[in-house]
């Protein structure tokens, strides 16, 4: 009964990001070759803080990937579906050489993951550089 009653909870939260995906707002001078000289909304800005918080350990500064987590923001195609990055941000997953966890009961990811998916986004879209963005 639990196991049903926890998959039909898993089922509901998922089907509610089941929207569209979280958009960003980058402004960057022309020649920035860090994120410092970018400025960024709110919602892109805790998702950096976010990923900074809990992600960076095992996906590496800026997501470029680490020693045992993959690259987050070129070639990852979780990051490019955002149904995708919340199932496997929520549920985790497991590979022949790695295991993520989920963090659907943490509070510091599933409150936040809107903003962590716009801060990664823009990341792979190449429209953020790496480094601590302005506010």
């Amino acid at each position: 009964m639990r196991g049903i009653c926890l998959s039909l909870l898993m089922a509901a939260t998922l089907s509610a990001f089941a929207g569209s995906a979280p958009t960003y707002v980058v402004q960057c001078q022309s020649d920035a070759k860090t994120a410092d000289q970018c400025l960024v909304d709110k919602q892109t800005y805790i998702g950096w803080r976010t990923y900074h918080s809990s992600c960076n350990h095992c996906h590496g500064q800026d997501g470029r990937g680490g020693s045992f987590a993959p690259n987050l923001v070129s070639g990852n195609a979780a990051v490019d579906d955002y149904a995708s990055f919340v199932r496997v941000t929520l549920e985790g997953t497991r590979s022949q050489t790695s295991v993520m966890p989920g963090f659907k009961d943490n509070p510091n990811i599933n409150d936040r993951i809107d903003a962590l998916y716009a801060y990664l986004k823009a990341r792979s879209d190449g429209r953020l550089p790496s480094g601590r963005p302005a506010k």
